[in-house]
């Protein structure tokens, strides 16, 4: 446990940072490599690395559509049903957000215009394997079909049975997504950015992924002959703000919610109640046991930080100076401090796994670009500059494209 009042501001910074890569020189050229490899062999290099990594009798990347369907019908009608009521929500807030296009006569004779189209192709990454994202499928799906993208591509990791999660498949078709691609890591951001002979070439890729995939899409946006990207988003991140009065049992919840992504999440908890750490300390050991995905997550709750505070208004501090991705608190007061990108929930009985049925947007940087980029939103799939610099201060809502992020999902009050 970090007692932050006894810490100078040099800690109070390391006590914050980010789990260090192991080797980021090593990342940096492993990426490279498999870029290069890629762009020489193109389809056999893919099809390489992912029997490689992934599926060892894997035979073709695109996934037919037979087999799509065939996939998405054994969706239960319960999640089929929890599915669909995501996707309104998400359909819902991104057509909202949509821009109208102008026309202004700024001086006699001179007429300028902005209009909004989509981009002709773009590439959606969807993480797979044991850890199938459906959500992260509506989240980059839906704002792709608001925004008129005339050919969407997706790609993610096939399981060793050459096949991907039924919920991905069900969750694709919903979004009009034709072309589905069985593979993934820098070979898939790969493929998209510099085209194959399956995979043709996108204009710009988009959704989060491990340290290989990140890695991949900023190498690639730097290239005269890659692609753009949405923003660089991954590894995952979480910081819960919670007072005495939160369940021990949810907090643990929320921080395993993202440590189970991958061992290099990062988890936090900052509260005012040194019981209430201990009692999720406790909490989280014993979840840990029940998890499917108990070796990974342990190895990201190894970066755990639990952090105490003299009081709630201290607490609030920390989120603000650790730029905050994933954030959790059920009070009002910080949406005015806090001005970076990032996902807010608000209700005193749901964890952040529930609202990837209820969620507006979770699409979202990470790390050093919460204070400069802003999360997925339609227009970011149209042809027009994008503005940065969303803010979560509610009061700057009116500013023009400073939109608030702040997503208020609460079917219960909030409490103050």
């Amino acid at each position: 446990m970090i007692n932050w009042s006894t810490l100078s501001d040099a800690e109070k910074t390391e006590a914050l940072s980010r789990p260090a890569m192991a080797d980021s020189e090593s990342l940096r050229n492993t990426v490279a490599g498999i870029l290069a490899d890629v762009t020489s062999r193109g389809d056999d290099a893919v099809l390489e690395y992912t029997r490689k990594f992934d599926c060892p009798s894997l035979e073709a990347l695109q996934l037919s559509t037979e087999a799509r369907d065939a996939l998405a019908a054994q969706v239960t009608a319960e999640v089929q049903d929890a599915i669909k009521t995501a996707f309104n929500n998400v359909k819902q807030f991104h057509e909202a957000q949509y821009p109208e296009d102008i026309r202004l006569t700024t001086t006699p004779g001179v007429v300028c215009e902005q209009r909004f189209t989509g981009l002709e192709a773009v590439g959606l990454y969807i993480p797979g394997g044991s850890a199938p994202l459906p959500s992260t499928v509506m989240m980059l799906g839906v704002p792709s079909l608001v925004a008129g993208c005339k050919r969407r591509v997706l790609c993610t990791p096939p399981n060793a049975e050459q096949q991907i999660a039924p919920e991905i498949a069900f969750a694709a078709n919903l979004c009009g997504i034709e072309e589905i691609y069985l593979c993934g890591g820098a070979q898939a951001i790969a493929a998209m950015a510099f085209g194959t002979d399956t995979i043709t070439k996108v204009d710009k890729i988009f959704g989060p992924g491990n340290s290989f995939v990140t890695e991949a899409k900023q190498q690639v946006s730097q290239r005269a002959d890659g692609a753009a990207i949405d923003m660089p988003a991954g590894p995952s991140e979480v910081l819960v703000l919670a007072d005495a009065n939160a369940s021990a049992e949810f907090v643990a919840s929320d921080l395993l919610s993202q440590a189970e992504h991958g061992p290099d999440s990062q988890a936090i908890l900052v509260s005012e109640s040194q019981a209430l750490i201990e009692a999720t300390k406790a909490e989280v050991t014993a979840q840990l046991a029940r998890l499917s995905r108990e070796s990974i997550a342990s190895k990201a709750m190894q970066n755990a930080r639990y952090i105490l505070a003299d009081s709630v208004e201290q607490a609030i501090e920390v989120p603000v100076l650790f730029s905050l991705a994933h954030g959790r608190r059920r009070v009002l007061a910080i949406m005015h401090q806090v001005q970076t990108t990032c996902c807010l929930p608000m209700a005193m009985r749901v964890t952040i796994p529930v609202w990837d049925c209820l969620i507006l947007c979770a699409a979202i940087p990470f790390r050093n670009c919460l204070k400069t980029v802003c999360a997925i939103w339609a227009p970011q799939l149209c042809n027009w500059p994008m503005p940065k610099g969303w803010t979560l201060t509610v009061t700057r809502c009116a500013i023009a494209w400073k939109p608030c992020n702040v997503t208020i999902r609460s079917r219960e009050p909030v409490y103050e």
